[in-house]
């Protein structure tokens, strides 16, 4: 598996050849260039994770991607003319024969007297899970995780017990471009990540990593 970060939630994720795009949003760059992708994933209508108008010129270029959300997604994306198929907790896919399991269905809150959102995460391949804006537990064992790093619903508390709690093999940080300076949080979770036999890989936007 080979994957390439586009900066703070953006992951091209390639297997067999078939080439999967996680959340496009306004907080990364470099995704809008690529070619030869086969599905778009989005975890949730927040702008930093699904910027529409950029989705829309992709599928210019991409004319056999399908894209798959959340409901919220669907109707972001619907708004600017984007056809996606909905998905839910619970739902399996096949794209060009590499499976992708559906696991999650709320965002995290942010604030008690905020509604609640949905939100879903991916396991792709079998192998590398993304949670999007949540700290799903899955039923299943994850071997990568795209770990969230920090956010306004997150502490970094929370995200400590998370990595704890799922026990990856390799975790690669995500969700980190609120932060001035990642590096020093990703020392937090590196500290955690050995005290559990992970290894915690940090990818340089547009630098592509195999595992």
């Amino acid at each position: 598996m080979r994957i390439t970060k586009f900066g703070h939630a953006c992951l091209l994720v390639e297997d067999k050849d078939v080439r999967f795009l996680i959340d496009p949003g306004t907080m990364s760059e470099g995704f809008d260039e690529l070619t030869a992708i086969d599905a778009i994933l989005v975890t949730h209508d927040h702008a930093d994770h699904v910027d529409a108008p950029a989705v829309k010129r992709l599928l210019e270029a991409n004319a056999e991607a399908k894209v798959y959300a959340d409901a919220g997604g669907v109707k972001i994306l619907a708004e600017d003319g984007v056809e996606a198929q909905a998905v839910k907790d619970g739902d399996v896919f096949k794209v060009n024969g590499v499976e992708v399991k559906v696991a999650g269905e709320f965002h995290d809150p942010i604030h008690r007297d905020l509604p609640a959102m949905s939100n879903v995460g991916y396991l792709v391949a079998g192998r590398l899970f993304y949670p999007g804006d949540a700290l799903t537990v899955p039923s299943f064992a994850v071997e990568i995780l795209a770990l969230p790093t920090g956010g306004p619903w997150m502490k970094t508390e929370e995200g400590i017990d998370y990595l704890t709690e799922i026990k990856p093999k390799v975790a690669i940080p995500v969700h980190d471009a609120l932060y001035a300076r990642p590096g020093m949080f990703n020392r937090i979770f590196e500290q955690t990540a050995d005290k559990i036999g992970a290894s915690f890989r940090v990818i340089d936007d547009g630098q592509p990593i195999e595992l």
